[in-house]
Parts: structure tokens; C-alpha cells; sequence
């Protein structure tokens, strides 16, 4: 999949073009579903494959969101994208100048003179240009006007619910990890560099890896989970073998910390982990966090957050089709 990010990269584009419109944070399998049909009818009809998304989100830049926390980095969901088989991902710049845009004003300057659309695929709630007042409905209108195609994706249930990014984003807030997998067909998960910490896990016993994450990521509730980390490249591929891992997403309390951490102990690896890149898929959550009166006591406690979790891993994904890996997902 190559990447276009300026409006002149986009113009030297000849190709006919079906292109899935949205912002498609977590790609989700309704996500995934309008995605796969974008792509299936492009190669039906020898047509290219793309998908036109803004960034940054139009909310950050009309509300001034700037504290607005997404599910998905803008490169994490680039490589979810990409595994559907989309041939070239559009990103614009979204301007305070572009969100004065009126929607057939967006139609005609980016869909039809830009990109010369073939086929456009929106889901059923997508709105576009000024004040959102562009929908499915004008979209289908200005295809007839000027000769290009809408398909619009119906509401899209996992076990009679309908699938969106905010319902996970609920899930995810509430620690409900095993439903917002079952909404976004993976589990979800956080990415970033190993960086130093404070060497207190490695104190009493139990070392671990502090993972640096992008700004504007969601976190989960604050608490304990059980996670699977994988060691990546910088093309994010797997390098090898998936860890178990007791995951702590807090403050650490025990130690008088206000700076919320993500932290791994990690079951079954004698390697170095620092400056390696890492995925670390949350998979359940254990329990919250606890002041305890010392390290001792803090130590007896993760021993048993350590054979919780083996347990729970074991139990949770011999019982879910939900894969862990991204790859084997999609």
C-alpha cells in the first residue's frame, strides 16, 4: 500500500479509482467489512483500491480536541488498513480553512477533479464538509450528477450490536476487553519503544518493560490485565515469539507516582528489551490497582497476578476465535 499524503502526489494518480471514505479509527469489522468490499470490487473490475481519510480528526481541529484519545495511532492504522489489501492510502490535512468546505464543494474539488472517483464506499452514518451536513444521501445524489458510484454500508452487528469506534472506546474505558475484541475482530492493543524506568519491578523480583505509547492513544481502565507482547521491526512485523505478560496501566501507587505508565512483566523472556519496539495486545483485565503498605507485600501480590494470568491467556484464547496477532486477523 503506498502512502499519499500531498495533494500533488494524489493528482499524479492515473488510475481509476474506487476510494472508501471515513476516518475508520480501529478499524473495526464494520470497518473491515466496507473495506474488503472496496477492495474486492476493485479487483473485480481492474479497478485501484484506496482509502481518503483527514488527519488530524476534524473534531481536534473545529472543537480544539486536542486532549481527544483514539484507538489507533495514525500508523497503526495504516498497517491495519494495508492488510485488507487497499493499494493506496490518501491522507489530507484537515485545516480550519477545510472545515468551512461545503459538501458539494468537497465532492466536486476532491472526488471528482482530484481523484476522478470511480466508486465511493461510505459507512451509513458518515457525514463530511461543513457542519457534517454531507451524507450517504448527497453523496448518491452527486454520483448521479456526475457519473460516479455510492455503495453505502448498512449497520454492521456482532451478536445483535451494531459495531462503532465510540461503543468500543466505552468498552475499552470500562476495562471490557473481551467485548471490544469481539467489536474490532483483534485485540486491541498498544505499540512503542521500551524506554528506561525506575527499576522497582526489577528490585523485587519482577522486572519490567516501561513502554513508551504515541500521544492521544487510549488506554484502557487503570488496573492490571493480562497482555501478549510481541517484539517488532520497524515495518512492524513480528520478529518471533509472543509473550505472556502481567501488564500494569497506572500510577503505581505503592510508589506515590501521578504519572499514568504502561508496564510489562514479561512470562518466559530472559532477554534485554530496552530500545526494542513491541506490540503488547490486552487481553484481560485482572484486577485495579492497590496501594500496598510495602514492596513485600506489593511482590506476593504479583505473584499471583502472574498465575492469573497464565491461566487466564490459556483459558480466554483456547475458548475465542479473536486472534491475537493483527496479521493472522485480517
Amino acid at each position: 500500500m503506498r502512502l499519499l499524503k500531498s495533494i500533488e502526489d494524489i493528482r499524479k494518480l492515473d488510475k481509476t479509482i474506487a476510494v472508501a471514505l471515513g476516518n475508520f479509527d480501529g478499524v473495526h469489522k464494520g470497518h473491515q467489512a466496507l473495506l474488503r468490499q472496496c477492495v474486492n470490487e476493485s479487483q473485480d473490475n481492474s479497478w485501484t483500491s484506496g482509502v481518503l481519510t483527514l488527519h488530524p480528526h476534524p473534531a481536534q481541529v473545529i472543537n480544539k480536541h486536542n486532549n481527544m484519545m483514539f484507538i489507533n495511532t495514525p500508523e497503526q492504522k495504516r498497517y491495519l488498513i494495508e492488510k485488507l489489501g487497499i493499494d493506496y492510502y490518501m491522507q489530507l490535512s484537515f485545516t480550519e480553512e477545510m472545515s468551512f468546505l461545503e459538501p458539494q464543494e468537497f465532492i466536486k474539488n476532491y472526488l471528482c477533479e482530484l481523484i476522478s472517483v470511480k466508486k465511493v464506499y461510505v459507512g451509513y452514518n458518515y457525514t463530511f464538509g461543513k457542519d457534517g451536513k454531507g451524507n450517504s444521501e448527497l453523496l448518491q445524489q452527486a454520483g448521479n450528477k456526475y457519473g460516479f458510484d455510492v455503495f453505502v454500508m448498512p449497520p454492521y452487528s456482532v451478536n445483535n450490536t451494531v459495531v462503532s469506534s465510540s461503543l468500543i472506546r466505552k468498552m475499552y474505558l470500562a476495562g471490557k476487553i473481551s467485548t471490544a475484541a469481539e467489536l474490532l475482530g483483534y485485540w486491541p492493543y498498544v505499540e512503542g519503544l521500551v524506554a528506561p524506568g525506575y527499576r522497582r519491578g526489577r528490585e523485587i523480583g519482577y522486572p519490567t518493560a516501561n513502554i513508551t505509547v504515541a500521544e492521544n492513544t487510549l488506554l484502557p481502565a487503570l488496573g492490571v490485565y493480562a497482555g501478549i507482547l510481541v517484539i517488532t521491526d520497524e515495518k512492524r512485523k513480528e520478529e518471533g515469539t509472543r509473550f505472556p505478560a502481567v501488564v500494569n496501566i497506572g500510577k503505581k501507587p505503592t510508589f506515590g507516582g501521578d504519572e499514568i505508565t504502561i508496564e510489562a512483566h514479561v512470562l518466559d523472556y530472559t532477554g534485554d528489551l530496552y530500545k526494542k519496539r513491541v506490540r503488547l495486545h490486552i487481553i484481560s483485565y485482572l484486577r485495579k490497582e492497590n496501594v500496598f503498605k510495602n514492596p513485600i507485600e506489593l511482590s506476593l501480590q504479583i505473584a499471583k497476578d502472574v498465575e492469573k494470568a497464565r491461566n487466564v491467556i490459556i483459558d480466554t484464547l483456547g475458548k475465542t476465535t479473536t486472534c491475537i496477532s493483527v496479521a493472522d486477523t485480517l
